[in-house]
């Protein structure tokens, strides 16, 4: 019976490690498998994100189109003063569409194609003449035909961006001045085309800096993070805002390029 005891007791014991390794190795597969569906999940989320904030474009804001009909009260500097807000180029002759000349009382005008609600406008050229601070005639230019009335383009008064209702001009990389990258970079950044979102050395060199200075005088950010930041996150100081950051700063590394990165920041 004492024999039959304790052979019971050794199967239990011996049966007791098999029994926990394979607990264990279940709830870390599990474990596994949910952060890796978490971390993809996010990852989804922060690049679509990202690519709708690249590539976002504002809702333009129009005025009314302006109306040029004989006798209707508009002056030839108003008139150029109009065209010179639209962007029209003033020279010599018209060098196509989106160019007009002045000579003497008569502003000869070539039109860009745009929009009216009953159908596009033609690029035809055609002449104002002028006389007592009124419209005294408008003519084509290729014949001379007079006409009874031309729609000139609406003026852009505005761009909104539809989810921070801001007025904003979006620019290329190529259109911003080296010197001012160099200097967003030596600022920043010195590091950005070297690291994957998260610059440690940075982070090593701020903290170093700040702990002999006794005041947080660096912050140790990459442009990414701070993109990162940006875009998602809040402005609360806490380690698991942080650390949120560098995973989402690497997930953007991981997919867009420099460039990308670089003009989103710029843009933001």
């Amino acid at each position: 019976m004492k024999h039959n005891t304790q052979l019971k007791k050794r199967d239990r014991k011996s049966a007791f490690p098999g029994s926990f390794r394979f607990w264990f190795w279940l709830l870390l597969l599990g474990a596994t498998g949910l952060t890796g569906w978490y971390v993809y999940h996010v990852s989804e989320r922060v690049n679509q994100a990202f690519d709708l904030h690249r590539g976002r474009q504002p809702a333009h804001v129009y005025s009314r189109p302006l109306l040029l009909e004989p006798a209707k009260k508009l002056s030839l500097q108003d008139l150029v003063w109009e065209l010179d807000a639209l962007g029209f180029r003033r020279s010599h002759v018209l060098t196509g569409a989106g160019s007009y000349t002045v000579r003497d009382d008569t502003v000869q005008i070539q039109q860009r194609p745009f929009q009216l609600p009953d159908g596009q406008t033609e690029t035809r050229p055609f002449e104002v003449s002028f006389a007592d601070n009124s419209i005294s005639g408008i003519r084509r230019y290729a014949d001379h035909k007079n006409l009874t009335s031309v729609w000139l383009e609406p003026l852009l008064i505005g761009s909104i961006f539809p989810f921070a209702h801001e007025d904003r001009l979006l620019l290329d990389l190529d259109d911003v001045p080296q010197p001012v990258i160099d200097t967003l970079f030596a600022i920043e950044d010195r590091n950005f085309h070297n690291h994957h979102g998260v610059d440690f050395m940075g982070i090593l060199r701020a903290l170093s800096a700040n702990l002999r200075s006794g005041a947080t005088l660096q912050g140790g950010s990459t442009l990414t993070q701070q993109l990162v930041k940006n875009l998602f996150l809040t402005r609360n100081k806490t380690i698991h805002r942080k650390l949120v950051e560098m995973v989402m700063a690497f997930m953007i590394e991981a997919r867009h390029s420099k460039r990308e990165i670089l003009q989103t920041y710029i843009n933001e």
